[in-house]
């Protein structure tokens, strides 16, 4: 009842596959009788459909509820301890892309004090990175995740799921509750549907839209960190050459150095209908660009699906997997790497970033974290190719891949940057600190560190000058009152007679962060109060 299409054939279909899917839901308490708790369907293609799926999610896993009451059996028994102890589950704690993201956390926490960490893996085939992960401390505990295997999560405080969603025997521990409190990291980006026993979703102001209501996208309580929440370590002398070469692959293409070679190293599954047009454009409106696939050549049907709805177009070339050398070899031979929507890139845009290659990204067209965009973010990349619709893709795309210079600028901002995002022990500090906060029973804070205001009377062009930037975060600080809040970024937009200042602000004391978070929300409410900062600050300036 749950099987959806990988790949679908068009937007039409990827609509009547939702709508079918929400009825045969609706039917499922009726049709769904026995569930054995061992082979529960996935739901793993569910999220790359592209929509805001909270409720139907919560309606699947109440249907297996009902269908197998043992799946929400409480095993919670707690003891007061000198430590903290949190666990960590998974089946991915190997060279994977959840383990990249989150293994360098787990190894960060068990280093601190007041921390002990225990690691519940199903990993069917571990390597090094398991050793790396163990390195500080943590307990490692192996496992399968099954309904017989839960009672072995004995007195943990919080249990954090690396991802659910990708292995179905997972869901019978996240239907129980096993830990006072229980997180879900965005290892596969997607709600798990459990309000009842999953407490929170750990995301990112830099990933989620400003002050947006999340309720459609999380069953849970999204919690959003200032930083990206990951541990991503340096691929170069890790698992990257120190030096990638992608002459290779441009001979491959029959390709100049100049030529735009547009690259997408994504799985199938992501390249939805409505990232189409993207494709086609750049290379119907520029006969020397060509569109770069990967692909998995045992997935065949897949890549016969995709080739199809692209009309085969010459210019747009499927290549096999690159692995390893090969891979960064082709990133660097890449002219820009084009992030999909609405299901975006991860792993792959740090690891584009880590050999300084840009990758253009549509947040607002996204509907899971939109991490390309939050990485940009965390860098704080003025004029980053961050845009907001099919037209403004094509174009900055366009323009970056045009203008060498430009390009070149940008590319190496993200290299002086990049030591704000590898190997991010902020984000370790800020794991700490949620789970200290989380495990007392104290919820996070209910408000958001980002927002927006409009500033009159002035250009876009203006807006985006280091100059300006400086003036319009002094004027950002004044209004928040002055505090102990740090600014990590202002971006402008064009929006009308004006501009849109976007923000973000932190604090580690949360109190003082919802009190900044409600003076700035009256300021967006009355702009005038914002001007007048922004005249106190420029006169300050001069």
């Amino acid at each position: 009842a749950l099987l959806v299409p990988a790949v679908s054939s068009s937007q039409e279909a990827v609509n009547t596959t939702y709508r079918e899917l929400e009825n045969r839901i609706a039917l499922l308490p009726e049709t769904l009788e026995t569930l054995d708790g061992i082979s529960m369907p996935g739901t793993f293609y569910i999220v790359y459909l592209g929509f805001e799926d909270a409720s139907l999610m919560t309606s699947i896993q109440r249907a297996y509820q009902r269908a197998h009451p043992p799946l929400k059996k409480q095993l919670v028994a707690t003891t007061k301890k000198e430590r903290l102890r949190i666990g960590f589950a998974g089946a991915y704690w190997k060279r994977h892309s959840v383990c990249k993201l989150l293994c360098g956390i787990v190894r960060g926490l068990a280093a601190l004090p007041d921390f002990e960490v225990v690691l519940f893996d199903a990993t069917e085939e571990s390597d090094d990175w398991l050793t790396w992960t163990l390195g500080t401390g943590a307990l490692h505990r192996p496992m399968d995740m099954t309904l017989s295997s839960r009672t072995q999560v004995q007195d943990v405080d919080v249990l954090v799921y690396a991802e659910l969603g990708m292995r179905a025997r997972a869901l019978t521990w996240a239907h129980a509750r096993l830990a006072p409190v229980q997180v879900l990291f965005w290892g596969h980006p997607h709600t798990s549907g459990l309000p009842d026993s999953i407490d929170y979703f750990v995301s990112s102001d830099g990933f989620e839209p400003p002050n947006d209501d999340l309720s459609r996208r999380y069953a849970e309580q999204a919690v959003r960190f200032a930083t990206p929440g990951i541990y991503f370590r340096r691929p170069q002398n890790l698992y990257a050459p120190p030096i990638s070469d992608g002459a290779a692959f441009r001979r491959q293409l029959n390709m100049t150095d100049t030529d735009p070679l547009y690259l997408c190293p994504q799985s199938l599954p992501k390249f939805h209908p409505a990232f189409d047009e993207v494709l086609l454009r750049l290379v119907s409106e520029d006969a020397r660009a060509k569109v770069v696939v990967t692909y998995d050549p045992k997935k065949a049907l897949w890549l016969h699906v995709l080739q199809g709805r692209l009309g085969h177009h010459p210019r747009i070339v499927f290549l096999p997997l690159a692995l390893g050398d090969k891979f960064f070899g082709l990133l660097r031979a890449a002219t820009l790497l084009l992030d999909p929507f609405p299901f975006g890139g991860g792993v792959t845009t740090l690891e584009a970033f880590s050999v300084c290659r840009l990758a253009v990204t549509a947040p607002s067209l996204q509907s899971v974290v939109a991490l390309a965009a939050g990485f940009y973010r965390r860098l704080n990349i003025a004029d980053a190719p961050i845009v907001d619709s099919v037209d403004a893709y094509v174009k900055r795309a366009q323009e970056l891949a045009a203008d060498a210079a430009k390009r070149g600028a940008l590319e190496a901002a993200v290299c002086r940057a990049d030591g704000n995002l590898f190997n991010d022990d902020e984000s370790v500090e800020e794991w700490a600190a949620f789970l200290r906060r989380a495990s007392s029973g104290a919820a996070p804070a209910p408000f958001s560190n980002t927002g927006s205001t409009t500033v009159s009377g002035i250009s876009l062009a203006a807006a985006s000058t280091p100059a300006v930037q400086a003036v319009l975060q002094d004027a950002i600080w004044r209004v928040a009152g002055g505090t102990d809040v740090e600014i990590l970024g202002v971006t402008a937009a064009a929006r009308g007679s004006g501009v849109d200042v976007s923000y973000r602000i932190t604090s580690p004391d949360l109190a003082a962060s919802r009190d900044v978070a409600e003076r700035l929300a009256d300021v967006a409410a009355n702009p005038a109060l914002f001007d007048r900062a922004i005249a106190e600050a420029a006169a300050a300036a001069s």
